[in-house]
């Protein structure tokens, strides 16, 4: 499987259709920088499915759209295609050739194609999947990934690895399950504040329930009385509720009568409705069959335009391929007879050579005879020669002598001349320095009293950020203090809420209908909920309106007897109502005493609550007689004072009724009245709170700003300090550098003065030495031209039998040239005739699958040809069809028309009959709600004794009915007992139930708290398991890459050893991986420690090792070899050669030998700016194709 082809139109630099068709071997990509060569490989990446836009090397992703230039407007479209030829079938489709596409258009949309066919994004990465190709393979190595390796920054180095491992997901995963920790133990901790305060509620509901149990016990006592009570008005309610139910039945019978004629009209309409219907289906069929027969004609169309294009298509091939079989058949002719003019010449080059070797060897014979002359001629004029190189040795030595101390002499009159230039210019810049130092050391001291002043600033800066960031970390701590509170404030408005939503603390009753209320029209709300007061009298109102407040007060009696029948058909409870409409203005006998005569009076109740007016009537009638009072005692005291019928209640709850019962004791932790006293003051502490975290965040904010202010304040001072600092060190330096430079001077003046004498004393020595050597070299010189006439003869005998030797020695060297050309040419002729046998036979092949395409094109034409025939056909039977199904159609529309207008009249019978329904109603309603107002009182009363004693009224136990005197004695009686119950004081009744329910709830918070427990173990698991993985992974991979590493290393280097290590032996996923490398020859170094080129030849090793792991049929790299130089651009080339055999390589390079390599060599122009061109070069041995 290898890339054979690339298209590209509108992406990036290029706007017209750019076809690159790539060797199986190894492709070059050439061109100067910024001309688009990366293009090319941005489109393989692009069409591969690369969704980074910053892989792509863009912003977003429709700057891949060609954007236009000063002469080409931009264009709407990208594409490229990629051809791969999948002849081994490694990639898992039928289909020998792969085309995968990808378009985007401008406005957005996005396509992808396998074969010409649209497909999703998924089934291209499925479809490379474990081919070692994608968007997130190792198929293309770039520069980048060099640098990586050798960053100092081991995180650039592990990403490599660790994406080569595939362990970037199970990081990924490790950080969610990390932060999905860090929610669940914020989860703890807030459950555990909520789990306190339900753990104080649950002990407090645990009081009100032993409290709740000694108030039952009274309430038993009361149960008969009221039972015995009831039972007498039950039944007197239910008699006069027969004999209305006797005038109803009348009603009952016309009713029926009205009912059954609409009955028949409505059945008739049903009918008709459902005709309508039927028709209605028979119409969508017939549509849905002519919308089928239309896509069926719509799908023939398209495959008879299919079959004609794939027959022009054949019909050009068929032709296209009969030329190139002309040509063939000529070149083989060609061919042919080029080979048998070869094979006569190669005749005629053998018998040359036969004859050029026999000359050849008798001329060596002539040459060894001579060589032997010459080589006694040799000794014995090297004889003379030695003599006279030894009087030529002395003589030079002498002259050598000489001329050396004649040099000597003028060098150390020259060197005189210089000490004596230097001496006075040192002592010029003595006195220049002297000054200078002098300056230097003001200019220092002014400096460093400057750097001082700005150290101390710096140092008060950075107090004065250490003392703000203190004060930063307190405010910080009472915010988490007061943000604690809130959560806790927030967990108990969120409770009360819950209970004021659910109505609990209320009966059965009140509770159903309150829930109901958007149902059940008029009702207002209960009296608890109608009216409040101040906190100080807020026991004394509870207390005075005891079971009153759990009143529902309603619009009008309607609206109360719908209450108690839907109370009563679902046997919800009781519950009592007070209509607004019923209930009469009260003439109170306030006015009758003045309260500022008696001492300890707070006022009237009726004048401490709040409420709206159109509620006074019930204000009134429920504590119009009720009077508060400090304490007490102050009660007991009035009680004797004040006239009768006034109920005395004290601000701590206790009741003086105006019978003279007392009632108090312990009230109840949130009343019902002060339900929402208690929520509106959890609100207001929110508030409060809120606004103090508010607070506290306005003063961190303006610690935090000051502390931007001063640390850039202290940022400025520090570059300032940092610049002096510079400035001081620098003055510094220049000080003890003048001062140094003024020492070494008046050091170098006293050497100088010195070395003057030692060069007089030096001069006179040397030239009475050189008188001597001059008499020496006179007699030198008469030795030696005695022995060189005795030379000049013998060179002269000597010279002429060496021109001999050269003569033989020039006739053999060219007759060897002459059979080495003739033997060359044989060869080469002999190399021909075996190229030419082998083309030959390529040809006839070539030929022959030719011929074979012809037939098989012609036989596809023709069933093409049928498959025309037969579509058309068809589809002229399917408009045949549609034409008779549209007839159809229109008839049963006019059919439908019709029926519709029949069940329109019948609706309008309909209505005639309606109206005489509902006035019958109407008169039935009437007598209905007199009979229900009688039918709610008497369930009211048994639901009353039901939801309190649960006694059914209509199933009384057998007594005799007492006489009315009893009766009465009965009411006094049961007045008394409720009068003992109030002394108990205000009772939770609802603490036994709601103890339950809190108990339930503090387990099902403890059961929370349990869950999230696990839930952070099974986390902290799930971290562990997820380290395993990746660590496992990591470990794997790592040892593949080492061998792999190992085994291409010592291929680049011809030898030698690398390995990979971990640099800490702790924990595989965070420690850094070393890289060390001995080139053959070296010891082990780090790759940091290797020169240039071995650093980067080792990273390209490294990279194709990460390669390997995973390899890709084929693989691009960007210039990757910039940085070798010509000795390690041979080994890469070697690794590329080697790997070549199963890798396909596609090289984007600037190196003149990488280009030398390639077989195939595209170059990448910019003539016009913004729009690349392609040239193409192909190398096939001798010849060049452009």
């Amino acid at each position: 499987m290898y890339l054979s082809k690339l298209e590209i139109l509108g992406f990036k630099s290029f706007p017209q259709k750019t076809e690159l068709i790539f060797d199986d071997n190894l492709t070059a990509i050439v061109g100067p920088n910024g001309c688009g060569k990366t293009n090319i490989l941005d489109a393989i990446r692009w069409v591969l499915g690369e969704q980074r836009t910053s892989l792509l090397r863009s912003n977003k992703m429709e700057e891949v759209i060609f954007n236009g230039t000063k002469d080409l407007k931009p264009l709407g479209l990208a594409e490229v295609s990629m051809i791969i030829e999948n002849n081994k079938g490694i990639l898992p489709i039928d289909y020998d050739q792969v085309v995968v596409s990808r378009r985007l258009f401008r406005s957005g949309e996005s396509e992808y194609l396998l074969n010409k066919v649209p497909c999703r994004l998924k089934h291209i990465t499925e479809l490379f999947l474990d081919t070692g190709m994608g968007t997130h393979a190792y198929s293309v190595i770039q520069p980048e990934m060099v640098d990586a390796i050798l960053s100092d920054k081991a995180e650039e180095r592990r990403f490599l690895f660790e994406e080569a491992a595939g362990i970037t997901k199970y990081k990924l995963r490790k950080k969610e399950a990390e932060r999905k920790l860090e929610y669940t133990e914020n989860d703890l901790l807030r459950l555990s504040d909520i789990l306190s305060e339900v753990e104080k509620q649950t002990n407090s509901l645990r009081r009100q329930k032993a409290k709740a149990e000694r108030f039952k016990r009274l309430t038993d006592q009361i149960k008969s009385l009221e039972v015995q009570i009831s039972q007498n008005e039950f039944e007197s309610l239910k008699t006069k509720e027969r004999e209305l139910e006797k005038k109803l039945r009348e009603f009952v019978d016309e009713g029926q009568k009205v009912k059954s004629d609409l009955d028949k009209e409505e059945a008739e309409i049903e009918r008709l409705k459902l005709e309508l219907l039927e028709r209605e289906k028979e119409l969508s069929a017939l549509q849905k069959k002519i919308g089928d027969f239309s896509e069926a004609s719509f799908r023939l169309e398209r495959e008879i335009s299919v079959s004609q294009e794939r027959r022009s298509h054949l019909e050009e091939l068929v032709s296209k391929t009969k030329k190139e079989k002309e040509s063939l058949n000529q070149r083989l002719f060609s061919i042919k007879k080029e080979k048998e003019e070869k094979q006569e010449e190669l005749r005629k080059v053998s018998s040359e050579v036969k004859t050029k070797e026999e000359l050849c060897q008798k001329e060596e014979k002539k040459l060894l005879a001579n060589d032997e002359k010459l080589r006694k001629m040799k000794d014995e004029f090297e004889g003379f020669g030695k003599d006279l190189k030894e009087q030529e040795e002395a003589l030079n030595k002498n002259k050598n002598e000489h001329e050396n101390i004649k040099t000597q002499i003028e060098e150390l009159k020259e060197r005189e001349r210089i000490f004596a230039e230097e001496e006075g210019a040192i002592l010029q810049r003595l006195g220049e320095i002297s000054a200078k130092v002098e300056n230097l050391a003001s200019v220092y001291q002014e400096k460093k009293k400057i750097y001082e002043s700005k150290a101390e600033k710096k140092k008060h800066l950075e107090e004065k950020i250490k003392l703000n960031q203190i004060t930063l970390d307190q405010l910080s701590s009472e915010e988490a203090k007061t943000k604690s509170l809130l959560s806790v404030e927030e967990a108990k408005l969120g409770m009360l809420r819950q209970i004021s939503e659910h109505y609990e603390g209320y009966g059965k009753g009140q509770k159903a209908v309150l829930l109901e209320r958007e149902k059940l029209k008029g009702i207002i709300d209960t009296v608890a909920n109608l009216i409040t007061t101040q906190k100080e009298y807020l026991k004394a109102i509870e207390s005075a309106l005891g079971e009153s407040l759990q009143f529902v007060v309603c619009r009008d009696v309607g609206s109360a007897l719908e209450a108690i029948r839907y109370l009563k058909e679902n046997q919800k409870g009781g519950a009592t109502f007070l209509p607004l409409d019923k209930i009469e203005n009260i003439n109170l006998d306030q006015k009758k005493i003045d309260l500022k005569d008696f001492e300890g009076t707070v006022g009237w109740a009726s004048d401490l609550v709040y409420y709206k007016e159109e509620f006074r009537k019930i204000v009134d009638l429920l504590l119009g007689n009720v009077i508060l009072i400090k304490t007490l005692d102050d009660c007991l005291k009035i009680s004797q004072k004040i006239p009768a019928g006034f109920h005395l209640v004290s601000l701590d709850g206790e009741v003086i009724s105006s019978k003279g019962s007392i009632s108090g004791g312990s009230p109840k932790e949130i009343s019902l009245l002060g339900r929402e006293l208690e929520i509106q003051r959890i609100k207001d502490q929110i508030t409060k709170l809120k606004e103090k975290c508010d607070q506290l965040q306005r003063e961190k904010k303006i610690k935090e700003d000051e502390n931007i202010v001063l640390k850039d304040q202290l940022s400025q001072i520090s570059i300032e300090a940092e610049k002096l600092t510079s400035d001081f060190q620098q003055k510094e330096f220049k000080l003890k550098t003048s001062e140094f430079e003024k020492n070494s001077l008046e050091k170098r003046s006293k050497e100088l003065k010195e070395l003057k004498e030692q060069i007089i004393n030096k001069i006179s020595e040397l030239s009475q030495k050189q008188k001597s050597l001059s008499q020496s070299i006179e007699d030198f010189e008469n030795q030696k031209e005695k022995l060189g006439s005795q030379i000049r003869e013998k060179e002269k005998f000597l010279e002429e039998t060496e021109n001999l030797h050269n003569n033989i020695f020039q006739r053999i060297n060219q007759l060897k040239i002459e059979l080495v050309s003739f033997q060359g040419k044989e060869e080469q002729l002999t190399n021909d005739d075996l190229r030419l046998t082998e083309l030959i036979s390529e040809m006839e092949l070539i030929f022959a699958t030719k011929e074979r395409e012809i037939k098989e094109s012609l036989a596809e034409t023709e069933e093409i040809n049928k498959s025309i025939l037969e579509k058309r056909e068809e589809l002229k039977n399917a408009f045949e069809e549609i034409e008779q199904q549209k007839k159809s159609l229109n008839s049963l529309q006019e059919d439908q028309a019709e029926r519709q207008e029949r069940l329109n009249n019948k609706e309008r019978d309909l209505k005639l009959f309606r109206g005489a329904k509902e006035k019958v109603q109407d008169e039935f309603h009437q007598l209905e709600m007199e009979k229900l107002e009688l039918s709610s009182r008497a369930e009211s009363i048994k639901d009353r004794i039901w939801e309190e004693y649960k006694v059914d009224l209509e199933k009384p136990e057998p007594k005799d009915q007492p006489a009315i005197e009893e009766t009465e004695k009965t009411k006094e009686k049961l007045d008394s007992l409720k009068e003992k119950v109030k002394t108990v004081g205000p009772v939770n009744l609802l603490a036994l139930e709601e103890y339950q329910s809190s108990k339930q709830r503090l387990e099902f918070l403890k059961n929370q708290m349990n869950d999230l427990t696990e839930a952070k173990q099974t986390l902290n698991a799930t971290i562990l398991k997820i380290n395993q993985t990746a660590r496992s992974l990591f470990q794997e991979t790592l040892e593949k890459i080492k061998a792999n590493f190992q085994k291409v290393f010592e291929q680049l280097f011809e030898g030698g050893e690398a390995d990979l290590t971990l640099v800490e032996e702790g924990d595989p996923l965070e420690s850094p991986v070393q890289i060390s490398a001995r080139p053959y020859g070296k010891r082990l170094l780090n790759i940091s420690q290797l020169s240039g080129g071995e650093k980067a030849l080792t990273a390209i090793a490294l990279l194709f090792a990460i390669y390997l792991v995973k390899p890709s049929p084929f693989c691009i790299l960007d210039e990757v070899d910039a940085p070798l130089d010509d000795a390690n651009i041979v080994r890469f080339l070697k690794l590329i050669r080697h790997f070549s055999s199963n890798t396909q390589f596609i090289i984007i390079t600037h190196n003149k030998m990488t280009m030398e390599a390639a077989n195939v060599l595209y170059g990448v122009t910019m003539e016009q700016p913004g729009v690349s061109k392609i040239v193409s070069v192909k190398f096939n041995k001798q010849e060049v194709v452009v």
